[in-house]
């Protein structure tokens, strides 16, 4: 009975351990040689997908099998297929064709919504009476210029001086209009 256990285990434990192989390579462009970013490396043995980097280079780890299909595709090339055995490490240099079937430009169309603008408000900001209600209140009061120095970008000058800086800019040029 302890032997059959025994065999049990080292079965399982050879069964489980299966082993991985790398399937390294390049994708390259068959005219010039130069590396296809963001090629589709599809593997139909596990559905395992990958994009190749910047330099078209890819990197997989695959189980030791008897044969596998490869596709590789990339949206302005053919698509190629190719079948291998992985039986240890293996490198490969995949060279795609441009695909002449294929459109070489793309229009783009759309409608734009017509917002009628009567004059641009850029560098003006609105403070609402209720928002300064609801400001924290230290003296009694809602204090106006405690809003506006609240606003992102504005300072008050040094004391003693009414100068406001927004911005960074010049402490003379602001216009506060209470309504």
């Amino acid at each position: 009975m302890r032997i059959l256990l025994l065999l049990f285990l080292i079965i399982s434990v050879i069964v489980i351990r299966a082993k991985e192989y790398s399937l390294n390579g390049i994708v390259k462009y068959n005219e010039t040689l130069k590396p296809i970013s963001q090629s589709t490396i599809l593997v139909s043995f596990n559905n395992l997908e990958i994009t190749t980097d910047t330099n078209g280079y890819f990197s997989l780890q695959i189980p030791e099998t008897d044969s596998l299909t490869v596709i590789i595709s990339h949206p302005r090339y053919t698509t190629q297929s190719i079948k291998m055995n992985i039986e240890n490490n293996t490198v490969v240099e995949i060279r795609l064709s441009p695909d002449l079937a294929k459109l070489d430009k793309l229009f783009v169309t759309g409608q734009r919504n017509n917002i009628d603008i009567q004059k641009p408000q850029m560098g003006m900001v609105k403070i609402a009476p209720e928002s300064i209600k609801k400001m924290p209140v230290i003296s009694g009061e809602s204090d106006v210029m405690k809003a506006v120095q609240l606003v992102p970008g504005v300072q008050f000058g040094h004391e003693g001086t009414a100068d406001i800086f927004v911005r960074g800019g010049n402490g003379c040029l602001w216009i506060c209009s209470i309504f």
